[in-house]
C-alpha cells in the first residue's frame, strides 16, 4: 500500500499521459531521460486539456524525437503512482501506451532525453528500463508485435 505524500491535495487528479513503443522494422526506439532517473523508456508526455490522445501522442513524439509516426495502436493503460524512478515521486500518472511505426532513422532529441537507441525488442530487456516500459514490453501480445513490425 502506498502512502499519500503530505503535500497531497484532495483536489489533485492523475495526470494523463501518452507514450509509444515506436517500431522501425524489427527494432524499437528507446530514450534515456533524467526525468526517469537515467533509465530507458518510451518517448511521450502529457495530454493538454482539450487535446485528443492520438494528437497528443503525435505531438509529443515529434517534440521529443523529431519523428512522424503512423500505424498508431492502443495497447494498454497503466497507473504510475508515486514512482521512485520518476524525478518527482509524488506524482500520479495515467499512462496511455501505444505502438506506432516510423520509416525515419534520424532522431532529433529535445532537452528531455540524453540518448536514444534502436534495439531489437528481445534485447531491450537487458537494458535498465523503467518499470512502465518493462511492463509494456512484457504485455505486448504476439499479434500486437506482428502488427507493429509489419503494419
Amino acid at each position: 500500500m502506498s502512502t499519500i505524500p503530505t503535500n497531497h491535495s484532495k483536489n489533485q487528479h492523475p495526470i494523463a499521459t501518452v507514450g509509444a513503443l515506436i517500431f522501425r522494422g524489427k527494432k524499437i526506439l528507446l530514450v534515456k531521460t533524467h526525468k526517469w532517473k537515467n533509465t530507458w523508456g518510451i518517448p511521450g508526455g502529457k495530454i493538454k486539456y482539450g487535446e485528443e490522445a492520438s494528437k497528443a501522442l503525435k505531438r509529443e513524439i515529434k517534440e521529443e524525437t523529431g519523428l512522424q509516426i503512423k500505424n498508431i495502436k492502443f495497447v494498454l493503460v497503466q497507473d504510475c503512482i508515486h514512482s521512485q524512478e520518476f524525478y518527482k515521486p509524488s506524482m500520479h500518472f495515467l499512462l496511455l501506451n501505444y505502438t506506432a511505426t516510423t520509416t525515419k532513422t534520424k532522431i532529433i532529441l529535445n532537452d528531455e532525453a540524453e540518448k536514444y537507441v534502436w534495439i531489437e525488442i528481445k534485447k531491450a530487456s537487458k537494458l535498465k528500463l523503467n518499470k512502465p516500459t518493462r511492463y509494456l514490453i512484457k504485455k505486448l501480445t504476439y499479434d500486437q508485435l506482428s502488427e507493429a513490425i509489419s503494419p
